[in-house]
């Protein structure tokens, strides 16, 4: 055969023995050329087994040359991008051998430099995207017997994608589902966004600029990095061509790449995943990996526009602004896009919007079978903490998750929060302070750290932590919570006010009003604590019927059950989500109002059965108080019998002993209370647990004066009063302590 052919993409010499893809080079072995050259000789004929035999070895036969030549055509097939369940090129005719399915047209050989007669210039982006396919041709017989281009935990930095088809639904779609479908890897190391935004900031750029090679490069030497990757997309006709290369950060040099074509735009998602595949592997990444961890990225959503609309609202959450809009709008365009409804969950939480976080969320958890691995651990854990409220079922999935993705700062957070939540808090602060040094740039880490060490009233280590974080240009919305919270632990009332004026009008600000209503319960100053509520149902600030009921609860306990009643029925017609119809049944049982309470947490129950906090905190606790307010403080120490040494229940059990007359007993339980001052701020704030704090102070001095200790008696009333130096005049368990401290005389 002489001359020139061209059959689809691709340009075959058979004289030069040379085929090319769109220009450029595609090394083939010989005996597949071989091969190659019999079949378009003959066009559309079978080409038999024994013609194939009698081409590769004219001396005579070699042992095993079936699987020989299954070998041969194999690589053939790679190099075509040809798959034998989807073949356009070589047929396989059953028992007999192969024919070329594909219409051959010669082809004048151009002079050197020139292009063919007729034939387009192929854009930048198809031919750098082409020019990997000799890389990709190689893979198929040497690719597992090549050395690991990157050792694991390497640091990659993904790069923008390159979209030079004028089509804009790739903007951004693109990149997001590589860094999702890179992701999926537990051997690479990705830096993560918000790594990547402050290097950028440090680097004097923007941080949401574009992060082309080069930037990306810039940004890989600064972190340490070992790669970048750069993906691309051109177009040729009808097709798409598909491209990632990996460069070294220190000197440029490329590390591996790789190149899919697809047939039509609604099959590029599927081209990048079959690409994300091959680079993965050609990465270090071992083949069992990767054939475990590997949801195509169509599954996740076949939608570009959906994906497009969730990378530009991932983007929008990362400056602060309110991606539900994008949220929603993605969803609209994929209702089965699992990661969107969880990433809107996890909105919805952060805004205080507590059933719209539940309902995201548990769509998410329905659909979570189309989420990578890493996405469907950690939609199950948010669901156990969020919808579900079962903790150990929230640790489980974090830990898994941490297991099987140790390089990922998400996946190891997510065992925090449940450890938190749980009540473990030295195993959550070992996870918290790990976090850290793995991931010095992810500010959450840093909250995370001094919530904790705030939680035991070390406030001078959790301001070195966010000054910590500050000093590496961190900041995220909830660290005014965190030096809320310190300032109140230090009575810096001048801080406070700082923090909740710049909070006012933010996302964030419920969870200042929620603090401020705390501080100014545990001060009793109700009159501030009943201006707040107001004010937040005035502005409609999410979270404002559970503000009011705190402040129910407030009044409960202090004593003003007419106005805790009304006001905790107010907030409940509002909203029946679950902080205020916990904090509400509670008010209901202490103002005597036990039927209510009864059905608040009959319902409570039914609708979270495995709830964690509502078993071991609430129910205990609503049912001691039930039984006390029916005469039977025998049985409210059992009803109030919790697996957790939370607030509400001791409160219960406390106020029990005391109508039983056992004040040491009764005594033991209070100082339990008093014991955790910080805790009653950070684990349980949402619930109003500051309030049962000087409730303590005033249960521990009459137990102490229960049992004859006058002298320690008179000092716990004078440690609750000196605390409520600028309480608000009048309020009943205030004006009863004054009356009982008077009373006792020094023997």
């Amino acid at each position: 055969m002489t001359g020139s052919v061209r059959f689809g993409a691709f340009e075959f010499d058979p004289d030069r023995r040379e085929l090319r893809k769109h220009g450029l080079r595609i090394r083939v072995p010989d005996q597949s050329l071989d091969i190659l050259v019999a079949l378009v000789e003959h066009p559309g004929q079978t080409v038999t087994r024994e013609r194939i035999q009698s081409l590769l070895w004219p001396h005579g036969t070699v042992v095993g040359y079936e699987q020989s030549i299954n070998t041969a055509v194999s690589n053939l097939r790679e190099a075509l991008g040809d798959p034998a369940d989807a073949a356009r090129f070589i047929e396989r005719v059953p028992r007999q051998g192969y024919r070329f399915a594909a219409p051959v047209e010669p082809l004048r050989r151009a002079e050197p430099g020139a292009s063919p007669p007729g034939a387009r210039r192929p854009t930048l982006a198809v031919l750098a995207a082409a020019a990997t396919t000799a890389a990709a041709a190689i893979a198929g017989w040497l690719w597992m017997r090549s050395a690991p281009a990157l050792a694991e935990r390497d640091v990659i930095v993904i790069a923008d994608f390159e979209n030079q088809t004028g089509e804009e639904v790739f903007n951004d779609a693109l990149r997001q589902a590589l860094l999702s479908q890179m992701g999926q890897s537990p051997y690479l190391s990705l830096l993560s966004e918000d790594r990547i935004r402050s290097a950028l900031a440090m680097m004097g750029r923007a941080s949401d600029g574009p992060l082309t090679r080069a930037v990306a490069r810039e940004v890989c030497q600064r972190v340490g990095g070992k790669a970048v990757l750069a993906g691309s997309i051109g177009r040729l006709g009808s097709r798409y061509f598909v491209g990632l290369e990996a460069v070294g950060c220190a000197g440029g040099e490329e590390l591996a790449n790789e190149y899919t074509e697809a047939e039509s735009k609604d099959r590029v998602l599927a081209a990048l995943s079959l690409t994300v595949s091959k680079m993965r592997g050609r990465l270090g990444e071992s083949l069992a990996s990767i054939r475990k961890l590997s949801v195509p990225a169509e599954v996740t959503t076949p939608s570009l526009e959906a994906l497009r609309a969730y990378s530009i609202a991932l983007t929008e959450r990362s400056k602060g602004n309110d991606a539900a809009p994008l949220l929603e709008r993605a969803i609209q365009l994929d209702p089965e896009f699992a990661a969107a409804h969880f990433t809107l969950a996890h909105v919805h939480f952060r805004r205080g919007q507590e059933l719209s976080a539940e309902e995201a969320i548990a769509r998410a958890y329905a659909l979570r079978g189309r989420a990578s691995e890493r996405e469907k651990l950690a939609i199950e854990s948010a669901y156990h903490i969020i919808t579900s409220g079962d903790f150990q079922q929230a640790i489980v999935a974090g830990t898994l998750a941490a297991q099987l993705y140790p390089h990922d700062a998400a996946a190891r957070r997510s065992a925090f929060l449940p450890h938190g939540l749980a009540g473990e808090f030295d195993k959550a602060l070992q996870i918290a302070r790990r976090e850290i040094e793995l991931a010095p740039d992810d500010a959450i880490s840093y909250f995370n750290l001094a919530v904790l060490l705030l939680s035991s009233g070390r406030t001078v280590e959790a301001r070195a932590v966010l000054d910590k974080a500050g000093a590496r240009s961190l900041s995220d919305e909830l660290f005014p919570f965190a030096r809320y919270i310190a300032a109140a632990l230090e009575g810096d009332s001048a801080a406070m006010e700082r923090e909740a004026e710049a909070a006012r009008g933010k996302p964030y600000e419920h969870r200042i009003l929620m603090l401020q209503v705390q501080v100014a319960g545990f001060f009793g100053q109700l009159a501030k604590a009943r201006e707040t509520a107001r004010d937040a149902s005035a502005r409609n600030v999410s979270s404002g019927p559970a503000i009011a009921a705190t402040v129910a609860l407030t009044e409960a306990v202090f004593g003003l059950e007419q106005d805790a009643k009304a006001r905790a029925k107010a907030a409940l017609q509002l909203d029946r989500a679950r902080r205020t119809a916990a904090t509400t049944a509670l008010t209901l049982a202490l103002t005597n109002e036990t039927v209510a309470a009864e059905a608040v947490l009959g319902d409570l129950l039914r609708r979270y059965p495995n709830d964690t906090l509502l078993n071991s905190i609430w129910s205990p606790a609503v049912r001691g108080v039930m039984a006390l307010k029916r005469g039977d403080a025998r049985g409210a120490v059992q009803a109030a019998d919790a697996p957790r040494r939370s607030a509400w229940p001791a409160y219960s059990r406390g106020i029990a002993y005391l109508r039983l007359g056992l004040a040491s007993e009764a005594a033991a339980e209070f100082r339990t209370i008093i014991e955790q001052k910080a805790r009653l701020f950070t684990s349980t704030f949402v619930y109003g647990a500051a309030f049962a704090y000087p409730a303590a102070q005033v249960g521990l001095a009459r137990a102490l004066a229960m049992e004859g200790k006058v002298g320690a008696s008179r000092k716990a009333y004078e440690e609750f009063l000196a605390g409520w130096s600028l309480a608000d005049s009048g309020i009943p368990i205030l004006v009863q302590a004054r009356r009982e401290y008077a009373a006792l005389r020094v023997p």
